[in-house]
């Protein structure tokens, strides 16, 4: 078997990922070496025979990765360009070279279709993987939260982001008071997201977002009752993955690539009514799909009058764990150095 490196950023969704292909990779009996820098080529070909670097396609950082990528490969070293994207790069900002030279690897089919339309090569699609040990030990940690026995629980774990929709949440936990009083909130995030949940009895705010370990936070959403995926852009969708690994049904926006990884039977989808673009100066107009706040909330009584119907609810339960097994890790993610 083969060293691999594996080389990202420092962003904490990356590392996770990097992590997860890592542990994977091992498993298959590779010597892996996780970095969160850009390094040279000389050090690159002394440490490691193979690499996957990791990244999101801006025009603005891609170009350093894909010269990494493209003189590791010349230097005898096979790498994979693995990556995500939330919206469409800017066309202005994309060299001719890229699209001449750059083959990438996606992490869903929605950011193949998004860079092919761009006119950058994709040659494969790996999604995100689930490592099933990680989740088996998540399951055995002593649940972080305490939850009343007479309340059903709705978890959401996002940043600060505009783009994860904090806002439309608020709006629809608001609502949610008076037409399912049954129904709790707990949010994950960072400081800067509280001050849209201001006010809001029925929602408890955590803002230690990134800073507890991947086990401590896939308990915490195995806590959840239901786990919210109304995120407004996403490039996979990872906590949507990962929710129904825990056995944790999810309420989620019906778009791509969110609709790629959930069971559609037992899961709840609320359409988005309009997709807007904003531009944050990442290189990339992030497309944010709008949903109506008072879907959500129809949503969220059809959710919980499951959970009153325990038998249904376990086997709902069962069917979303079970379908976030197709997606493991050890089996997806050595496509990226075969």
């Amino acid at each position: 078997m083969a060293k691999v490196g594996i080389v990202t950023s420092r962003a904490v969704s990356l590392k996770n990922v990097a992590h997860d292909i890592a542990d994977a990779l091992r498993r298959n009996g590779h010597e892996v070496h996780v970095f969160t820098q850009i390094l040279s080529v000389v050090d690159a070909r002394r440490m490691f025979e193979k690499c996957v670097i990791i990244t999101v396609f801006s025009p603005i950082s891609v170009p350093s990765w894909f010269m990494l990528w493209r003189d590791l490969n010349k230097s005898g070293v096979p790498s994979k360009l693995y990556v995500t994207i939330e919206g469409e790069p800017k066309p202005h900002l994309i060299y001719d070279w890229l699209k001449r030279d750059c083959r990438v690897v996606a992490n869903s089919y929605y950011t193949k279709n998004v860079l092919e339309e761009s006119g950058i090569m994709v040659e494969d699609v790996v999604h995100h993987g689930i490592d099933l040990d990680l989740i088996k030990r998540a399951k055995e940690l002593k649940p972080p939260i305490r939850k009343n026995s007479d309340k059903v629980l709705f978890g959401f774990v996002a940043n600060a982001q505009v783009r994860k929709g904090h806002d439309k949440l608020a709006q629809a936990i608001k609502h949610v008071k008076d037409k399912v009083p049954e129904a709790e909130f707990y949010i994950l995030t960072e400081p800067t997201a509280a001050r849209h949940y201001a006010g809001l009895e029925n929602a408890h705010v955590d803002t230690r977002f990134g800073k507890f370990s991947r086990e401590q936070v896939l308990a915490l959403i195995g806590a959840f009752d239901f786990y919210l995926g109304v995120t407004l852009s996403e490039g996979f969708g990872l906590p949507v993955l990962e929710a129904q690994a825990m056995g944790v049904p999810v309420i989620y926006v019906d778009y791509a690539p969110l609709n790629e990884i959930v069971e559609p039977k037992h899961n709840f989808a609320i359409s988005y009514q309009s997709v807007e673009k904003i531009d944050v100066g990442h290189g990339i107009y992030y497309t944010l799909h709008m949903y109506d706040p008072l879907e959500l909330v129809s949503m969220i009584e059809a959710a919980c009058q499951l959970r009153q119907d325990k038998r249904a609810y376990l086997k709902t339960k069962r069917a979303v764990s079970q379908h976030a097994r197709k997606f493991n890790s050890i089996k997806l993610y050595p496509r990226l150095v075969g």
